[in-house]
Formats: structure tokens, sequence, C-alpha cells
């Protein structure tokens, strides 16, 4: 090091992050909503250029996160809920890009307690405008309900354990939000819906490994997870009553995956994992597998789109891409980080390296 001062400080000059948490596809299917940090950042589908940014200077704090993102099962064309770390609910008209109405989550905690998870459903026996809200906190990580016409917020526990780290791809409702299936460790545990004492809670268990992502078609009984060695478990049908149901077990991911998706059809499903491939299974016949290799940097999430022209795929490097159902087609939505090799002797610390594209050292 020479002797000139070397009083470095690092500044924010710009950036979002974009694949942190999961997106949504808007309900006409040419939006995609994204959360990012404290706000969701809105872009056009088929250019990738920004709609707009939801933003709430009232209730999120700075140091507050938006978790998760939904439409609104009462208004699937023009509204979204999120649901904040600090148990914000926050309802806004993504297309107008203005905040509706907004409530607190058991306002009766501490402070400190924070989510890991939030959902609002809409149960088909419900009245017609009331949403049940199925909820984790970090301290407990155990699956909790409330009504939203009950006035006084009483909680029930439902009594699946959830993982923390995977929180926010550990949960999925499915089968017209008939069933919650929930991972810890190496137990999927399903509850039927909607929620009764007598319902019992059923357990599927895999030996050694550990679940790492889960998924569910959304008005069939399929239900799909991967873990840590790269299997993903099929199930169909009789998963949430019987203790040995129909299962299938496929692999071909080289790592843990990442995340999964069934196709709308309920065809296919599809996996991603840090091998940046997609791969695709048809879950109707043999079980076969279709892949698209060389996608760029790892995959971290993937969702359907709602026509099932294809799906979206989230990278680690901060970039959003598109592939075609027919896996023929790719093209990005959202370009990320460019990071260029340098060699074993670079003064680069492993978590540092150079953009090219904006002419900076990136923290990674």
């Amino acid at each position: 090091m020479n002797s000139i001062s070397s009083n470095y400080a690092l500044q924010l000059v710009g950036g979002h992050n974009v694949c942190s948490k999961k997106p949504l596809i808007s309900f006409d299917n040419k939006l995609i909503l994204i959360p990012s940090f404290n706000s969701i950042r809105i872009h056009f589908l088929e250019t990738g250029l920004l709609f707009h940014s939801l933003h709430s200077q009232n209730y999120l704090s700075d140091e507050e996160e938006i978790l998760i993102i939904q439409l609104d099962p009462l208004l699937m064309d023009s509204s979204v809920i999120s649901f904040s770390s600090h148990r914000n609910v926050i309802f806004w008209n993504y297309l107008e890009g203005v905040q509706v109405k907004s409530f607190i989550l058991c306002p009766s905690l501490p402070s400190d307690s924070l989510l890991c998870f939030g959902v609002a459903v809409l149960h088909e026996s419900s009245s017609q405008d009331a949403l049940t809200y199925y909820f984790a906190l970090k301290k407990q990580c155990q699956l909790q309900m409330i009504f939203s016409n009950d006035d006084s917020q009483n909680v029930t526990d439902l009594g699946i354990k959830i993982n923390q780290r995977h929180a926010l791809i550990g949960v999925t409702f499915g089968a017209s939000n008939t069933f919650v299936a929930a991972f810890k460790g190496n137990t999927i545990r399903v509850l039927t819906l909607p929620y009764k004492p007598s319902n019992k809670i059923i357990s599927h268990s895999i030996a050694k490994q550990e679940f790492t992502c889960i998924t569910s078609h959304q008005t069939e009984y399929l239900l799909a997870a991967g873990d840590t060695l790269g299997r993903i478990f099929i199930y169909r049908e009789d998963f949430t009553h019987n203790l040995h149901p129909i299962r299938t077990v496929v692999h071909w991911h080289s790592f843990a995956v990442s995340d999964l998706t069934f196709s709308r059809s309920a065809a296919y499903l599809y996996s991603v994992g840090k091998e940046s491939v997609l791969v695709r299974w048809d879950v109707s016949r043999s079980h076969e597998n279709t892949y698209l290799p060389r996608l760029g940097a790892p995959l971290k999430y993937i969702i359907c789109d709602r026509h099932n022209e294809g799906v979206i795929l989230t990278h680690e490097n901060n970039s959003v891409k598109f592939v075609s159902s027919t896996m023929s087609e790719h093209r990005p939505i959202i370009g990320g980080l460019n990071f260029t090799s340098h060699s074993d002797d670079s003064e680069f610390d492993g978590h540092l390296d150079w953009n090219s594209k904006c002419f900076c050292i990136v923290l990674k």
C-alpha cells in the first residue's frame, strides 16, 4: 500500500435489487411487479421499461422491507397486496400507482415481532369479501391464521412449522386454496383448508437430505418439492390425506433446486438452480425432461406467466429473463450486472467486482 491516504467510502449511486424477492405477473399478463426493498417496481413485460414504482412514505420505514406481493383475490385486475417485514399489509392500485389502504397484522404484538411470510387467501366457502390471512413470524416460524372480519384479530396456530431461510419459497397453497403445504428440514406438512380444528396435518418425509423449495398447481392436486441433492419429488391427488401418497422422484440438477413452478395447463413442471439451466418436466405422461442451458448467472426464482406462453426467470446477478413455453426463445427483461473476469492475483476482494456497464466497483 502506498503512502497516499486510503480513507475510502461507499456511496450508493443508483440501481435497485430486483432478485432478492419473487416477482409477480399482472392479471393482463402485460406487467411484471418486483419487490425491491421497501418499494415495488413495475416493468412492462414485453420491453422491460419501467412503468412506475409503488412506495409508501407514510407506512414503510427506511429499514422495513417488502417480503411478498400477490394479486388481490377480490380485485385481481388492478390491485396488489404487499406484506412487509414489520407486518404492514398494504393494498395498492398497481395501474394507477397509488396506495388504497393498509393495516398491521396483530398490532398488539411487540414492534420487534417481524414477519417472514404472509399471504391473503379467498376461500370458496367464505363470504364475498372475506379474506383469510396466513402468516409466520421469524421468532416462531409457525404458520398462523387470522380472518379479515375478526376485529379482535384472534390468531389461530395451524401447527405447521416452516423454514425461515426458505420461507418465501417454502409455503404453497394449491387446488383452489383447498390445501396448504410447507416444509421444514426433510419434512413436508400438508393441511386441508378451510381450516377446522378437526383437520389433521399429513406429513411426508425424505431421508438424509432437506427440502429447499416447494410449489403446487393453482387448480389441480399437484405438489412438487426440490431438495439439496437436486432431486424433485412430485406428489399427486392423494397427498392431502394419505401417509403414503402417489409420488414420483426425478433428478437432473447437480446442485440444490432453487425454485419450481407448474405450467398453467398442469402439463409441465419447471425447475431451476445454480447450473444456469431451465429444466422442463413432462408431468402429464413420461416425466421426461427438456432443458435450456447457458442462460447466464445462476437462477434464483421462476414464475409462469398467466397465458401459459412462457416463464419468467430471476438471476442472481440482478437480471430478469423471459423464456417461451416451447423453450425455443429467451430474451432479457431487465439486464443485470456484467462482471468481468480477473486474475487470481487481483487486488479485488471476493465480494467486490468491476461492473463495466456503469464503470464502478460493485459489492456482490
